[in-house]
């Protein structure tokens, strides 16, 4: 048989994982921009792929990041087991995250590579919960603890500014329950107590009527999102209980209670008035 017959038998096998190459799209090298990146720092790697030992191929465009096995394998929980021996991934060293957000990897990178994190100008919901989403996967708590704790200290900031006819107020979040309920489409309830950090912040500043809660119990079963039905009820349970003992929680449900603030009287019962019965005569 000849040589060129072989190599005809032999192309149709060796030619599979090329055309599967072909079809994921060629592989872009990517650029992190970090100001303030000190040489010799860890952030310093990012930029520098000549000590790598993993490539991690990000999103549709198939972004490359050249980084390295033991710093990512530190803090995230997904890189620690993609690496391991076993793996398809720990035999070719490269790991393929073609659902993550390359723009939010890049911040999780500059995190794991000790860059830190912080919320600077107006804050984009969207983009924010792709961030968490690939924090939650990637397994990354500690930088999820970060981003609570850091659009919590934002909210806050938020709700202290006050606005004028001359100067309106520019805030970070424009709609809080907005982005808490993005959140809870996100997050698993593993998350409720970082939940719970952003909502106790809004909660306090927001007045839902009684028709805002009722909408919920109208609103489809197959459409409710329940986390964020649960944590917002919770939240406003524990705050009402906050301002009120024993005592005195009794004795406003029974129509004598008094405004925390200017002591005035209120009937706590006829706040909007009991839903109206429909009337069966007609």
């Amino acid at each position: 048989m000849s040589s060129s017959q072989n190599k005809a038998e032999a192309s149709p096998a060796s030619s599979d994982s090329e055309t599967e190459k072909r079809e994921r799209g060629p592989v872009k090298r990517a650029k992190i921009n970090i100001q303030c990146m000190e040489e010799g720092s860890l952030l310093s790697l990012l930029s520098n792929p000549r000590f790598s030992d993993v490539k991690v191929i990000v999103g549709e465009d198939r972004l490359q990041y050249d980084l390295h096995r033991a710093i990512i394998c530190l803090q995230s929980t997904f890189f620690e087991a993609a690496c391991k021996e076993g793996f398809i991934e720990g035999n070719t060293r490269e790991i393929e995250l073609p659902d993550i957000d390359p723009g939010a990897f890049e911040i999780v990178a500059t995190w794991l590579y000790n860059g830190g994190f912080s919320i600077k100008g107006k804050l984009n919901t969207e983009k924010f919960c792709d961030l968490y989403k690939a924090t939650d996967f990637l397994g990354i708590d500690s930088l999820k603890r970060a981003m609570m704790s850091g659009l919590a200290k934002s909210l806050q900031e938020d709700m202290q500014k006050k606005s004028s006819d001359s100067a309106p107020v520019e805030r970070v979040v424009d709609n809080p329950l907005g982005l808490i309920y993005a959140l809870t489409e996100t997050a698993p309830c593993a998350d409720w107590s970082l939940i719970r950090q952003v909502t106790d912040k809004v909660i306090p500043h927001c007045r839902l009527s009684g028709a805002w809660l009722r909408g919920l119990a109208d609103s489809d079963p197959a459409e409710i999102n329940g986390f964020f039905t649960a944590i917002m009820l919770d939240s406003y349970q524990e705050f009402i209980s906050s301002m009120f003992c024993g005592s005195c929680t009794k004795s406003v449900r029974n129509s004598a209670g008094k405004c925390q603030s200017c002591r005035k009287s209120f009937n706590y019962h006829k706040r909007e008035g009991p839903p109206q019965k429909p009337d069966k005569s007609t």
